[in-house]
């Protein structure tokens, strides 16, 4: 059963190696690229469903390409996990401070690799229906009846979904920067 694609930017090729069995046994497909750059233009061409970025590539390190893929129109909703080899905390906080979606330290420990992959792709899927959903939400014509549905699907969500995952969607909840609060 083919899944989503994701993008591996990586210059180690035995790391690049091992993510990429790791992902295409579980079912994921893959596409793979030694530098930043090659990530921009693959990230454009083929929409993948999640970017792996090494932190420290050669030319563009893995930050600066973040913020470029943040930048494009295009790309800027594709989750990305920052992986590097550097696993002290304040890395991981610094990571997410960054903008990126998750955070893996190598060498990978492939069960919490395949959690945070699964993890921050259900945040996605999660946050593109709630945005859909949400986009009318604080408008005063929004009805009762539309909010009534898109409470329906925040609670199939909390049925399906690990408790952790549940809370971390706190920030998707958020209105949106420059909207009033919701009307009765």
């Amino acid at each position: 059963m083919a899944r989503e694609l994701i993008l591996i930017v990586e210059d180690n090729e035995k790391n690049r190696k091992l993510v990429r069995d790791v992902l295409q046994v579980t079912g994921y497909q893959t596409l793979e690229t030694e530098t930043a750059e090659e990530g921009l233009n693959l990230a454009l061409e083929k929409s993948p469903a999640l970017i792996l970025m090494d932190i420290q590539l050669p030319g563009m390190d893995g930050i600066t390409a973040l913020k470029q893929l943040r930048a494009d129109p295009i790309t800027k909703t594709i989750p990305v996990i920052a992986i590097t080899a550097s696993a002290m905390t304040y890395n991981r906080q610094t990571m997410l401070a960054e903008g990126f979606d998750g955070f893996q330290s190598k060498p990978i420990s492939v069960k919490d690799f395949l959690e945070e992959v699964r993890r921050v792709l259900d945040i996605h899927q999660v946050r593109g229906r709630f945005d859909k959903a949400f986009s009318f939400w604080w408008l005063p014509e929004a009805q009762n009846a539309d909010r009534h549905r898109v409470i329906g699907v925040i609670f199939e969500f909390s049925l399906s979904t690990p408790k952790r995952n549940f809370l971390s969607l706190k920030r998707v909840l958020a209105p949106p920067s420059g909207r009033g609060t919701m009307e009765k």
